[in-house]
């Protein structure tokens, strides 16, 4: 995903390009906060999502391509994919019947997770345990590697966790590989990396959870 990037370009971001890294980071440390607590169906993949809606945007930036609003679904796809097999590439899909229209699709993996992203973004965890009437629903399993769970009757279940763990690889792989480039030169040193240890990642304004916060007397 950075392979066109060069090490120059992250050196000399702009004003605007750093504090757009900044905000992935920050949303990648919201992600690891909130999965430590009981609010992690909430809001673990929530800020994940906004993470790589900016990188996207920010990996554009840096190869001096334009970015349309209208595009933001095909470039959060294409974002995915330099990760995840493509459906244009023989990529497995499933046949789902949309909750909301009634029409049958052929989604990929990456298809499926932007779904997911619309509807977090419309504060619907798709929690399987809420009844929730949508075509795609959430199990959270954090120790089976498995991504589909069930898929019938053209609505699928996918495991949260190990959702949240892919989104999370591939988004630390995009910071850390910048991260290198701008480093590279002073450290010499190379760290690039899809499973950094959690709350490793902040940005340079410390989140407010993180600050002690003095009572009101």
């Amino acid at each position: 995903m950075l392979s066109n990037v060069t090490e120059n370009r992250c050196i000399n971001m702009t004003t605007k390009e750093l504090r757009w890294f900044d905000n992935i980071k920050k949303a990648f440390a919201d992600s690891d906060a909130a999965s430590q607590t009981p609010r992690i169906r909430d809001a673990a993949l929530e800020s994940l999502f906004k993470g790589i809606d900016t990188a996207k945007t920010l990996r554009l930036s840096l190869l001096g391509m334009p970015y349309k609003r209208t595009e933001n679904r095909i470039r959060f796809i294409e974002f995915l994919e330099y990760s995840i097999p493509a459906k244009a590439n023989g990529a497995r899909t499933f046949e789902l019947v949309d909750a909301q229209t009634g029409v049958k699709k052929e989604y990929s993996i990456s298809e499926i997770i932007y779904d997911v992203r619309c509807m977090v973004h419309e504060n619907e965890n798709l929690d399987e345990s809420e009844d929730c009437n949508y075509h795609i629903l959430l199990r959270w399993i954090h120790n089976l590697d498995e991504f589909v769970l069930e898929h019938s009757e053209g609505r699928i279940i996918i495991n949260g966790g190990l959702m949240w763990r892919r989104l999370r690889e591939i988004l630390a792989h995009f910071i850390t590989g910048i991260d290198t480039l701008q480093n590279m030169k002073r450290t010499g040193k190379e760290f690039v990396t899809i499973i950094p240890p959690m709350d490793s990642i902040l940005p340079k304004k410390k989140p407010t959870y993180q600050l002690k916060i003095k009572p009101i007397l």
